[in-house]
């Protein structure tokens, strides 16, 4: 596995305004729910005879993960109790040629599944979680996806 890259939490960790009804209210998100650092990966896996690419997020605490597969070879694993984001799959061979071109093209498709792990979520009030990842993979996105489109 590679090494983790710290983010700086001062950015992920600012608020937000949400409106319920009437009133507005800043919101700031949990620290449980803030990546503290992330790292891609080249995974072997011998018994499908190929290697994947995982980008994980680290967070204060564990919990148990679940899986969850979108169409395209994507799989995600999350917090069973939080929901946070804690690993994106891809086989190479799904992963499209234009987004192996750049590390902005790579970050732009790990925001779209990022996006359709929102759109399919039975939580939709983790969206905004889900969206502090993809903050973290834009504040070190040219060391991340350096070895992505390598």
């Amino acid at each position: 596995m590679g090494d983790w890259i710290g983010l700086d939490l001062g950015r992920l960790n600012r608020p937000w305004i949400e409106r319920v009804g009437q009133v507005e209210l800043s919101v700031l998100p949990s620290p449980f729910d803030v990546p503290e650092a992330v790292r891609f990966a080249v995974q072997r896996r011998a018994w499908w005879g190929h290697d994947r690419q995982v980008i994980e997020f680290a967070y204060i605490g564990n919990e148990p993960l679940r899986e969850v597969r979108l169409s395209g070879g994507v799989e995600f694993l999350l917090g069973r109790f939080s929901g946070r984001l804690h690993q994106i799959a891809f086989d190479p061979e799904d992963v499209p040629a234009w987004a192996r071109s750049s590390p902005v093209n790579a970050l732009q498709f790990v925001a779209s599944t990022i996006h359709s792990l929102v759109e399919t979520s039975p939580r939709p009030r983790r969206s905004r979680n889900y969206q502090l990842a993809q903050e973290a993979l834009q504040m070190q996105g040219d060391q991340v996806f350096s070895a992505f489109v390598g």
